[in-house]
């Protein structure tokens, strides 16, 4: 009881240092449903492989890459979305046991992996520094993601989005220092777990007043 009064009198002191739209604001927020973000698509509960890819071709960045899947795997799995992700190692084998990888199709991949869906990341721009000799790091990347149904007819084989591919806002970090090799990856690795955290936003219902997930 003492409690319900404690609090009674703290809102009536938060109402009464707010006025006119201000208050209704304040009451909307404090009283009104939480804000969600709904899924964009919600990812099947059998083996989903997710097929890392760069568009560089001065080749890709492994320590990205192997972060990146890593951490998706983790939220997937915290998320409930997906506990059946198929091991990174097996799809990084594949080129090597399979000499004409490189014109299989995405579905060809998935069925390979024994996966249901697919879940395509393409880096599109994958960037340290602005320049290769600046002396500070500006990490940033640019990703887009398709989901691909291994066992559906070619011409359905994309699930989501419709049409094309889903673009990610740029995901960047703040400027700092280079001052040693060890701090650069730590960079590289704090900028993949950020992505990792919005690759995963679209197949999930996002709490918009959960403080951000982005590494410190």
């Amino acid at each position: 009881m003492q409690r319900r009064i404690c609090l009674t009198l703290l809102l009536v002191s938060l109402c009464m240092a707010v006025t006119g739209c201000q208050f209704l604001s304040f009451f909307t927020y404090m009283f009104g449903p939480p804000r969600v973000q709904k899924a964009e698509f919600r990812l099947g509960k059998g083996p989903l492989a997710i097929f890392i890819e760069s568009a560089a071709t001065d080749g890709s960045m492994p320590i990205f890459e192997r972060e990146l899947h890593v951490k998706l795997d983790e939220i997937l799995r915290a998320e409930n979305i997906s506990s059946n992700v198929v091991p990174r190692e097996r799809a990084q084998s594949l080129p090597q046991r399979h000499p004409d990888f490189r014109s299989w199709s995405l579905q060809k991949i998935g069925r390979t992996l024994g996966a249901d869906q697919l879940l395509y990341v393409r880096i599109q721009e994958l960037r340290v520094r602005e320049t290769p000799d600046h002396p500070l790091l500006s990490p940033m990347v640019r990703l887009e993601l398709k989901v691909i149904d291994v066992n559906a007819p070619p011409s359905r084989a994309r699930v989501w989005p419709e049409y094309g591919a889903r673009e990610l806002p740029p995901i960047t970090r703040q400027v700092q220092e280079a001052s040693t090799r060890e701090r650069t990856d730590l960079a590289i690795l704090k900028l993949a777990r950020d992505a990792a955290q919005e690759v995963a936003k679209p197949f999930y219902d996002v709490d918009l007043e959960q403080p951000s997930r982005r590494e410190p």
